[in-house]
């Protein structure tokens, strides 16, 4: 089984969000200039998602998984679900470790 596509929308929408403001996920975010912002559109029905649309959002999911270096046809309910099983998540994010412990 693997992410559903509504999943995928749901959870390139949070990428699309945290990039806005994560220098870190600029270059992502400008690859996919395209796909992030429909996403979060789509999620929260500013527009409505079509066919042509659809190639748009699996190649971005398929460059999220590659970047994050988990297997894109696992299954995610969230995108704190896909980040629990990244290893490269705080890197990628820019998390910091010590902004926790405050």
């Amino acid at each position: 089984m693997s992410t559903s596509f509504s999943n995928k929308v749901s959870i390139l929408a949070e990428v699309y969000s945290e990039a806005l403001w994560n220098a870190e996920l600029k270059d992502f975010a400008d690859i996919n200039d395209i796909a992030l912002p429909l996403s979060y559109l789509v999620e929260n029905e500013f527009a409505t998602m079509t066919d042509k649309s659809k190639p748009f959002i699996e190649e971005t999911w398929e460059m999220l998984c590659t970047l994050l270096k988990v297997d894109a046809t696992a299954t995610y309910e969230s995108g704190d679900d896909m980040l629990k099983q990244s290893p490269v998540a705080d890197e990628v994010f820019g998390f910091d470790e010590d902004e926790d412990e405050e």
